[in-house]
């Protein structure tokens, strides 16, 4: 079984051109997966954290603010990574959080590409 950076390594060793999506299903996933790829470009030196979609519950990061404060965000964007984020819905957690309104507020961020 393959890992994550030897799946990137091979993309950039093979010259291939595609979007990864990232669809995690532990926020405990998120961070080391954001440092395994930190250093890792495809072919034309495009950083892999670009082309890497990151999806993530909705539930896990309830406002753009709380996204950023984290230290794997905010090193993204002091390394000046264009983090390409989607928002997903889940119907288990409507009766727990407002996955709408945080969505709208997601919705105005640079790095939030769907939902």
């Amino acid at each position: 079984m393959s890992t994550l950076p030897q799946m990137v390594e091979y993309i950039r060793d093979a010259g291939i051109n595609v979007v990864v999506a990232l669809d995690f299903k532990d926020q405990k996933a998120v961070e080391p997966a954001y440092w395994a790829l930190k250093n890792l470009t495809n072919k034309a030196g495009v950083p892999a954290n670009e082309w890497c979609i990151y999806k993530l519950s909705s539930v896990w990061y309830p406002t753009p603010e709380v996204f950023e404060a984290l230290p794997w965000v905010q090193d993204a964007f002091r390394s000046g990574v264009q983090l390409a984020f989607i928002l997903t819905y889940d119907p288990r957690n409507v009766d727990k959080f407002d996955q709408l309104n945080s969505m709208r507020k997601f919705a105005t961020t640079n790095y939030t590409i769907s939902t």
